[in-house]
């Protein structure tokens, strides 16, 4: 649970033209640029919570979706990032 003085963000890619491997491939992309951001507390990727019955335990989460979390101070750097 974030701190009070913490934003959580969840940045979804919504792209209609991209399929849905390249738009997890750009969120997993970014997912590395903000994980080296000083600005930010923690960043991953954002669980399926409904997985579908035959699906694998490894993986499992929603396609092109982040969820970030950053200080109130540091929000404005990030968003200018």
């Amino acid at each position: 649970m974030p701190s009070p003085a913490t934003l959580r963000l969840t940045i979804t890619f919504t792209d209609p033209s991209l399929e849905a491997e390249d738009r997890d491939a750009q969120a997993q992309s970014l997912l590395a640029e903000l994980k080296d951001m000083d600005e930010v507390e923690s960043a991953g990727r954002v669980p399926d919570p409904n997985p579908p019955a035959e699906a694998k335990s490894i993986g499992g989460f929603l396609v092109g979706v982040l969820t970030t979390e950053v200080s109130v101070a540091n929000a404005q750097r990030l968003m200018q990032f």
